[in-house]
């Protein structure tokens, strides 16, 4: 639907910019699991869009963490 939500979100920020404004969930794969479980259960939403490789996260982090949801994280949320 245009125009149905505020576009300037969609902007892409710096690592630190997202920790601050509290889009980031980070911790273990227990505790990610967990946040976004909360926040799916709350918003009633079944679809989220991940950004892992964010500015100022090197490569290889990124691709750690994005091996971690997938095998850690998605497969155990409902």
């Amino acid at each position: 639907m245009p125009n149905s939500f505020d576009r300037s979100l969609l902007r892409l920020r710096t690592f630190h910019e997202y920790l601050a404004d509290g889009w980031a969930l980070i911790g273990t794969p227990a505790e990610v699991r967990d946040g976004l479980q909360q926040y799916l259960d709350a918003t009633g939403y079944q679809r989220v869009l991940l950004l892992m490789a964010l500015p100022g996260i090197e490569a290889p982090l990124a691709l750690r963490s994005m091996r971690l949801f997938a095998e850690e994280v998605a497969p155990k949320l409902t």
